[in-house]
């Protein structure tokens, strides 16, 4: 955000997230952005200087609302298993808006959005998981995980992986995410047969 700028209007940045989850951070002008929201190209500067300026704000946002979601989900009284598939699935909604291509672009085109994103996947996303599952084990709802970090970055690359389209082709997007969640949970859930009931978190 500008100095002495007003704020821009959280409408505009859910806006301008789904134009570039459609196209992609590179390909709009900021003509093209304000275009998209029928507002001037000089309204548009009022709120930031140039377009990389715009998409850390429009992370900033989307972060701050997964980061939301994500705590939403963990102080339901749950049991660590149930909210672990919610978790795993709210990654699944985050990586498909910021995918391997959009990262790319990010990284080649708009460097401190780039580190911007990196900082929250490293600082924040990350953190959350592993005290999710360090909380998860002291309360032996787990069983011990020697290095919750390598759990962590394991299974936020497996995601990225389905969200880029290089899973198994035999197999729906749908259930893909539940081997997904079914492999992670054999390996570290104290209980391992999950149950076939539905329950909305």
């Amino acid at each position: 955000m500008k100095n002495n700028s007003p704020e821009i209007p959280e409408h505009y940045l859910i806006q301008f997230r789904e134009l570039f989850t459609r196209i992609g951070f590179r390909s709009p002008s900021m003509a093209d952005l304000a275009n998209h929201l029928s507002i001037s190209t000089k309204t548009l500067y009022k709120y930031v200087d140039n377009k990389e300026m715009l998409i850390i704000l429009v992370l900033q946002h989307y972060f701050r609302t997964t980061k939301q979601n994500l705590e939403r989900v963990n102080k339901q009284n749950k049991p660590a298993k149930l909210r672990f598939k919610k978790f795993v699935l709210l990654l699944g909604e985050f990586f498909h808006q910021i995918d391997e291509k959009s990262t790319q672009d990010l990284e080649k085109f708009y460097p401190k959005a780039f580190q911007f994103l990196q900082n929250y996947l490293n600082q924040e996303l990350k953190s959350f998981l592993e005290n999710f599952l360090k909380e998860g084990i002291k309360n032996h709802e787990f069983q011990t995980i020697h290095d919750s970090k390598f759990i962590t970055n394991l299974l936020i690359h497996h995601i990225q992986l389905l969200e880029s389209g290089l899973g198994s082709s035999d197999m729906t997007i749908q259930n893909q995410y539940q081997h997904l969640i079914h492999f992670y949970l054999s390996a570290f859930s104290r209980d391992n047969t999950e149950s076939n009931q539905e329950e909305t978190i």
